[in-house]
């Protein structure tokens, strides 16, 4: 079996790292989850905010709570309203059945975003980083060398070479904010 590279690191996520998101997604802190798999908080809170493959997987989930939880709360439409019926005929308010109704508006709610495939989080990072590195080199550019920049975009070849910069500063800051985990 081949050794993952340093990349794929990123990409997939470790059996902790699997275990963590469970955590998290049941309602555990970053210091629940980090003390129950023998971690320390900064790591699981890296994990969270920076790791492409774990940022993807708490996307997906959140995504797929939503459309299931916004599923079953229109479901209980018309029960609500059946019994907000009955509430109208007797003499008191059921303040359950409108509650119900109100979150019935569900699609005023905001729906999670975010991706959730690895892949796709750190090509956004990449051009992020990009863009960051192309400001860094316009700080040091006259007005007349940024105004031809516009006018000539890059050459396929030079912007093969600055993503493939940026890629490689990319990796290189996330394994400075998200340590590996080696202690399988």
């Amino acid at each position: 079996m081949e050794k993952p590279t340093e990349t794929d690191v990123f990409r997939h996520l470790t059996p902790r790292q699997e275990a963590a998101v469970d955590l998290l997604f049941s309602g555990k802190s970053d210091t629940e989850t980090a003390a129950a798999l023998g971690l320390h908080r900064t790591t699981v809170s890296g994990w969270r905010r920076h790791h492409p493959a774990f940022v993807a997987e708490l996307n997906r989930r959140r995504q797929e709570l939503y459309r299931a939880s916004s599923d079953r709360l229109r479901g209980m439409v018309s029960k609500a309203l059946d019994a907000l019926e009955l509430a109208l005929k007797g003499d008191c308010p059921i303040p359950s059945v409108t509650l119900i109704l109100k979150l019935a508006a569900f699609d005023k709610v905001e729906r999670p975003t975010g991706h959730v495939d690895a892949e796709c989080v750190l090509d956004e990072l990449v051009v992020a980083k990009r863009g960051q590195i192309q400001q860094e080199k316009d700080r040091y550019i006259t007005d007349d060398q940024k105004a031809m920049r516009r006018m000539f975009p890059p050459t396929p070849e030079l912007f093969t070479r600055e993503m493939a910069e940026a890629r490689e500063a990319v990796f290189q800051e996330l394994q400075e904010i998200c340590p590996v985990d080696d202690h399988e």
